[in-house]
């Protein structure tokens, strides 16, 4: 059970940086008036588990934060994730103290 929670950990950390790094791309294009990455794309990499790199993206890049369905699905998809993490963690743990050594444990070895 170790390695699958590791896996998930690596997965989300990694995930939320492509994103991020995806949506500050995309904000170059568009400077640059270059063609640009499909909202669906950005979407589904919100959708699939970079939902706060999306959020921060949108933050930091100012992108994308007039379009109304990025600032109403992005945060929505937040929030499901942090349900999917803290079922996650209770399931799996059964004991939140558990989880955060798990988490220390996790990105000491790295």
């Amino acid at each position: 059970m170790d390695i699958l929670i590791q896996f998930f950990c690596w997965y989300f950390v990694i995930i939320n940086i492509v994103t991020f790094i995806v949506y500050g791309v995309d904000k170059d294009k568009a400077i640059k008036k270059k063609r640009r990455i499909s909202e669906r794309a950005l979407l589904t990499l919100a959708a699939v588990g970079g939902a706060f790199g999306a959020l921060i993206g949108m933050k930091v890049f100012d992108h994308k934060v007039r379009k109304d369905k990025f600032r109403i699905f992005v945060p929505i998809c937040c929030f499901v994730w942090c349900v999917v993490l803290a079922f996650c963690a209770r399931y799996v743990t059964h004991n939140w103290g558990v989880f955060k050594e798990t988490l220390k444990d996790v990105f000491k070895e790295s």
